[in-house]
């Protein structure tokens, strides 16, 4: 697969439509500010990655492991990739929690909305 050049912008709205997989509804401020972080951020990200090979050494508030691990994705595989391994990963991980007795029974039925709300609602605000 033949890798996206990226500016920090692209790869926000890409990670936005990735990371919301994993988040739930309590936590979509925190994601949108995120968003915002990795949009604005003065370190060209996509660069930094083609330099270093990781985000590793990536030192931008706000931008934490999780994040690194799925902006990789994002830049290594493709966004659509991304997207499949980080929607396996959240579905067996809800599905463990369900397992062993938590309140919480996933809903994965409603991810494709959420996910598209959510990014309209961004959309509109930053572009």
């Amino acid at each position: 697969m033949e890798r996206q050049e990226y500016t920090n912008k692209e790869l926000a709205r890409d990670y936005l439509s990735v990371a919301a997989l994993s988040m739930s509804n309590n936590h979509m401020t925190f994601l949108l500010r995120q968003v915002n972080i990795i949009a604005q951020s003065e370190v060209d990200i996509p660069e930094f990655y083609r330099e270093h090979g990781s985000l590793a050494g990536l030192e931008v508030n706000g931008i934490g492991k999780k994040a690194k691990y799925i902006l990789e994705l994002i830049l290594e595989k493709g966004v659509d990739k991304a997207w499949e391994i980080i929607q396996e990963e959240t579905i067996r991980e809800e599905q463990a929690r369900w397992q062993f007795g938590t309140s919480y029974k996933p809903n994965h039925e409603s991810w494709d909305d959420d996910t598209a709300k959510i990014q309209a609602a961004w959309l509109t605000a930053y572009w």
